[in-house]
């Protein structure tokens, strides 16, 4: 019988099946000696001048960056900034940093980086003001020493590299400084609402410390009124730290009606200075119900959508996947059962992928080895010079039960997946379950396995039970075997003995009282002669 002619390998670290499987299929068909004469012909007429080699190139002075993964949309420069989009900075703290850095080393190579206030461009100052430090991937701006207005306003950095450019702006706002304007700033700059809503706009107004900005409500350029309980009121609110004093403005619209869409602008004034913020209000058009019957309609078109979709994953699942069982044996047909007449020369065959090496080698095979197990593992008792699938065939029929070592690199393994068919058609062909499961890791049963118990390494409930319950799996070892035969044997040819040893007393007491009896004498070997007529292990003669 041929096993399992199409194979798919990537197990074992050994490449030198598939080198063997090559030659033979190339040795069949004469398509290697072709190969190696189109090789030999190109060398020997690149060699003879036959070829004129190409001018060996110069390199150009810069070669071009080369993104990792050839996407360049993931080098693409990507600043991250320290600083928020509004920074505060005290007169008398004496100086301030702002740092931007590449996301990303990809996007370093060839990274320039520059520093804007209010759209002039920034460099080292002589008097030390202004402070630049830059390297690949990051730029940092120091601006220290009499602090003043001068320094407040929009600073941007940017970063240009051979993947693109990106940059970041945020504004400076220098507290305790005369003439401070108030700054303005909302969470949201659109809000949607549908009539009857009730509405909150809210805005922050930031100060310094010292002094309390006011706050108000315009709506299209006209004041929006401020009624408590009615249908627009304003909340605000103060709060004061150490270093700014915020307020809070709220409008509230309750029961929004189509008069109240629009834009809403947040002031803030001090000392007539002022700042502001426009927020709009959007409508929002309230979503109908569908009708009863298309709801009704839809459901029972999704719930036959999902009858159908279960209904093909099953029938494709029994067509294409493997059975959970297995089919029995045709009773008319002949199978080859390799070493059928043979006895099992090992207790276990271990089954794993190169990458769990460790595991085989120094957790299982070393203690099975202990308790006196004959174990077969490919680099210990694979023959060399054979086949790799001789070896592993051999392997799984002549041990009495195949270890599988379950694991996310043993599901990606061409010869775990040839091994672990090879035991099932054991199985198939000699109706012997073979299979033990030992997981070491939180992977995927496959669907042959699935059903099946298995031994799971990972879990700290069952690692005290263990390699008793693997001890059970198994059964004793070969010598414990061995000896328990014997011991049978001996016992059984001691019964045997016994039983033959009471045939021939009884033979030889029947004799004894037929002689007696016939010869007519009352008494038979000392016991009376109803004695002997009466008992139940003796022959009923006739007294005479």
């Amino acid at each position: 019988m041929k096993f399992f002619t199409h194979l798919s390998f990537s197990r074992k670290c050994d490449y030198s099946f598939m080198l063997n499987v090559i030659f033979t299929s190339c040795r069949t068909t004469g398509r290697m000696v072709l190969l190696l004469a189109v090789l030999l012909t190109v060398s020997v007429v690149g060699t003879s001048g036959g070829m004129t080699p190409a001018p060996p190139t110069t390199a150009a002075a810069t070669t071009p960056p080369v993104c990792p993964g050839g996407n360049t949309t993931l080098c693409a420069p990507r600043i991250q900034p320290s600083f928020g989009r509004v920074t505060f900075v005290r007169v008398g703290s004496g100086f301030f940093k702002l740092n931007c850095s590449l996301q990303s080393t990809d996007a370093a190579p060839m990274a320039t980086w520059t520093w804007r206030k209010d759209g002039e461009v920034l460099r080292n100052s002589p008097d030390g003001h202004i402070k630049l430090m830059t390297d690949a991937t990051s730029t940092l701006l120091t601006v220290q020493h009499d602090l003043s207005d001068r320094d407040a306003g929009d600073y941007n950095c940017s970063v240009t590299t051979a993947f693109g450019a990106d940059n970041y702006q945020g504004k400076v706002i220098i507290m305790g400084s005369q003439g401070h304007v108030p700054v303005v700033s909302a969470e949201q700059s659109r809000v949607w609402a549908r009539p009857g809503d009730n509405v909150n706009l809210s805005c922050t107004i930031v100060a310094d410390k010292s002094q309390i900005p006011s706050g108000s409500w315009l709506k299209e350029g006209s004041v929006v009124p401020d009624i408590a309980g009615g249908h627009t009121e304003w909340k605000p609110s103060i709060n004061q730290t150490v270093d700014r004093t915020t307020r809070r403005q709220i409008l509230v619209i309750r029961g929004v009606n189509g008069s109240d869409y629009g834009n809403y602008t947040c002031v803030g004034e001090l000392k007539g200075l002022s700042d502001s913020k426009t927020i709009q209000l959007l409508r929002q058009e309230p979503r109908e119900g569908l009708p009863l019957p298309v709801i009704l309609g839809i459901a029972a078109a999704g719930v036959v959508a999902l009858v159908v979709m279960v209904t093909s994953f099953i029938i494709w699942r029994r067509k294409y996947d493997p059975d959970l069982g297995w089919d029995k044996p045709d009773p008319e047909a002949e199978y080859n059962i390799p070493y059928e007449n043979e006895l099992p020369k090992y207790d276990i065959f271990i089954s794993y992928s190169c990458k769990d090496l460790a595991f085989a080698k120094d957790v299982l095979l070393k203690e099975l080895t202990c308790r006196g197990y004959e174990v077969c593992v490919d680099f210990k008792d694979f023959t060399p010079g054979v086949f790799i699938v001789d070896n592993i065939k051999e392997g799984v029929f002549r041990s009495r039960k195949t270890i599988i070592v379950l694991s996310s690199n043993f599901r990606k393994s061409g010869f775990g997946r040839f091994e672990l068919q090879m035991a099932g058609a054991r199985k198939y062909l000699e109706r012997k379950d073979v299979l033990i499961v030992v997981k070491i890791d939180q992977c995927k049963v496959p669907t042959m396995l699935i059903g099946r118990t298995f031994l799971d390494w990972t879990n700290e409930n069952v690692r005290p039970h263990f390699w008793q319950r693997l001890e059970n799996a198994i059964g004793p070892d070969q010598k414990v075997r061995d000896r328990k035969d014997h011991k049978d044997n001996q016992e059984e040819e001691k019964e045997e003995e016994e039983t033959i040893t009471a045939e021939d007393d009884r033979d030889h007491k029947n004799n004894a009282v037929n002689g007696h009896i016939a010869n007519g004498g009352p008494h038979i070997l000392g016991l009376p002669e109803t004695d002997l007529l009466e008992n139940e292990d003796r022959p009923l003669l006739p007294v005479v």
